[in-house]
């Protein structure tokens, strides 16, 4: 089984030709590298790229460095390589730099980090792009061109760092019907010289104190400097009125978590999402339990 085809980025731009598709897609393992170094020495670091197809289309596959950059929201964008004042982007160099990918085909890119000495510490960062496209444009048996991006994230950590982060703000959007979602989005900063990789959850409880659910928030990167969007959706149940949102989030930091609260309102219940219908078998009777 091939890891998680929707990597750390992914953009995908395809171009239809006919009214038949074929389409071409890759992808990366791992999608993310965080490693620490020491001023004057290298790291060497492994990527493995893949076709996942069963399809005859090969990929023509071709590797460059892009800075990173993410908004107070969360939205990554990529500078030029080297623009940034947290590049790592000149550090490294990449071999091969372009690769061939039939379909259920698999390639390793290796890539060297040199951090330069007197590098002050803190987090710098690099994304290793691949951009994939059929290497045959022309041909008669094309049905479609497909021309994919997909970046391989690189966070060297200089020690020493500092961990220091903050909850700077809670929001939430209440369900218009009652088979609808509340929405809940945690906004964390990170005030402290290293990326960090920040976890958590959402409990809700009523007007008495009392539990309704405890709700996971998905393990995010939030990089130096900058803050980041978690985000969940829950669909109940729950009833009409007032709640409290807690938060807690851990961004590595052993012995303290970064806790925050809000008052959630509940303008109408809210129903759970219908359960899923139960397999059966070839005729048709249930499946058994």
């Amino acid at each position: 089984m091939y890891p998680k085809i929707l990597p750390f980025l992914l953009l995908v731009v395809a171009s239809w030709f006919g009214t038949a598709s074929a389409q071409g897609s890759v992808g990366l393992d791992p999608s993310v590298a965080r490693f620490s170094a020491t001023p004057g020495t290298s790291v060497t670091q492994t990527v493995g790229i893949f076709n996942p197809t069963d399809q005859k289309v090969k990929l023509r596959v071709l590797a460059y460095l892009v800075d990173v950059d993410m908004n107070d929201v969360g939205q990554l964008s990529f500078p030029k390589a080297g623009t940034l004042p947290d590049s790592a982007s000149r550090w490294i160099q990449v071999s091969p730099s372009e690769v061939t990918l039939e379909g259920r085909n698999r390639a390793e890119i290796r890539y060297t980090v040199t951090v330069p000495a007197g590098t002050k510490p803190g987090t710098y960062s690099s994304v290793l792009m691949f951009e994939a496209e059929n290497p045959n444009p022309g041909s008669k048996t094309e049905l479609a061109r497909v021309s994919v991006r997909v970046g391989h994230g690189i966070f060297v950590n200089v020690d020493p760092i500092t961990v220091k982060g903050e909850i700077s703000g809670i929001f939430y959007e209440a369900p218009q019907t009652e088979n609808g979602f509340l929405s809940l989005a945690v906004q964390y900063h990170n005030g402290g010289s290293g990326a960090a990789m920040v976890e958590g959850y959402v409990e809700l409880r009523d007007d008495q104190g009392r539990s309704v659910a405890k709700l996971p928030l998905e393990r995010t990167l939030s990089l130096p400097g900058r803050s980041t969007m978690l985000r969940l959706r829950w669909a109940g149940p729950a009833k009409k009125g007032q709640y409290t949102a807690l938060v807690v989030l851990n961004d590595g930091d052993r012995d303290h978590d970064v806790v925050g609260e809000q008052l959630v309102d509940l303008p109408l219940d809210l129903a759970a999402a219908p359960p899923a219908p139960k397999a059966q078998g070839a005729d048709g009777a249930e499946g058994a339990k």
